[in-house]
This record gives C-alpha cells, sequence and structure tokens, in this order.
C-alpha cells in the first residue's frame, strides 16, 4: 500500500488542502483534508489586520480581520505573528503580536525579539530574547536567535556561551544547536 499526500490548492481560491493519493483498489480514508494556514500578507491582508480562519470542513476558508477588533484568540495571533515575521514583515508581525493578551510568554517574546533582531533593532531584540529566557530557560531556539544577536553585535563570546548552554539543555544534535554552531563558524 502506497500512500503520496500532495498540496492542491483551488482555482480562484486561497484555500489549500492536503490530498492523499492511493494504490489501485485503496479505499480512502473517511476523513477530510486538512486546510494548510497562510499569512495575512499571503491572503491577502494590510497592515492593521490578520487573517482568521472562518467555516467548517471543506467550506473553511481565511478571512483578513483588524486587529483593533482582537475577534481573534492568542494562539492564532501568534501563529500569523510568526508567519509574518518569518516573511520578513518585522513590523507587520509586531503588529500582530502586540495584541496577544499573553505577553510574558516565552515564544511571544522570542519572535518579538526576533522581528526587532531582522528589522535592525538589535539591542531591544537582545533585551526581548533575555525576558524569554527569564521566563522559560530551557527555550533553546530563543538561545539560538539570541546567540546570533550576539554575533551581530561582535559579542562572539557570549555567542558561544548561549551555544554551550544549549547544547547543555537540549545536546548537540538539536537543530538549534547546530543553526548557531554554523552561525558562529561563519564569523
Amino acid at each position: 500500500m502506497i500512500r503520496i499526500a500532495t498540496a492542491a490548492c483551488l482555482a480562484g481560491t486561497l484555500m489549500c488542502y492536503t490530498v492523499p493519493v492511493f494504490a489501485a483498489g485503496e479505499e480512502p480514508a473517511a476523513a477530510a483534508p486538512a486546510a494548510i494556514a497562510k499569512s495575512a500578507k499571503a491572503v491577502g491582508c494590510k497592515r492593521g489586520e490578520a487573517a482568521k480562519w472562518s467555516g467548517e470542513g471543506d467550506a473553511r476558508k481565511q478571512a483578513c480581520l483588524t486587529l483593533a477588533g482582537n475577534v481573534m484568540g492568542d494562539d492564532e495571533l501568534y501563529e500569523q505573528g510568526k508567519l509574518l515575521a518569518t516573511e520578513n514583515e518585522y513590523d507587520w508581525a509586531l503588529e500582530v503580536l502586540a495584541v496577544i493578551s499573553k505577553q510574558d510568554d516565552a515564544k511571544v517574546l522570542n519572535y518579538i525579539g526576533y522581528s526587532h533582531r531582522k528589522a535592525g533593532r538589535l539591542e531591544t531584540g537582545i533585551e526581548v530574547y533575555k525576558k524569554a529566557l527569564a521566563l522559560d530557560p530551557d527555550y533553546v531556539q530563543a538561545r539560538e536567535y539570541l546567540g546570533e544577536a550576539y554575533i551581530l553585535a561582535g559579542k562572539k563570546d557570549l555567542a558561544v556561551a548561549e551555544l554551550a548552554e544549549i547544547k547543555t539543555r537540549k545536546g548537540a544534535d538539536s537543530p538549534e544547536y547546530i543553526a548557531l554552531e554554523k552561525s558562529i563558524a561563519a564569523k
């Protein structure tokens, strides 16, 4: 039995699904395919908006909602902020992340720090990463990003210290350790 999953988007919409492909004679599963979330930018929203899922089953779609109305939950806002940050929309990501009610969450602070660092506000990013790590010292992604910020700030010794912390907390084979080690070696 060979099963291959492919991604498909419905023509003329912003809906994408993972679609299973079955071998000849094989019966498909009863469950409906899950929709793939897209960022506010990918959906066509403007600054000051975020994309929210609505509807059920195959009728699910993403719509742009204003951040001022705060009609989204913290988890949805976090995912939208994270997606925007990874798409180089740092200030937009910060707008979305600022609406999250629980600002003392290490993962939220991590992407706030990431957005500031990537937007060129290095010292602000470093301070926010430190706040994230004060809340959760084992959050190695924040340690990796803090190490990368230290490299940019010319503080390689502090980056090496973060690398050692990652090794202690998660091991030298963790993606965060490998990424920071590579960044240190490149400088």
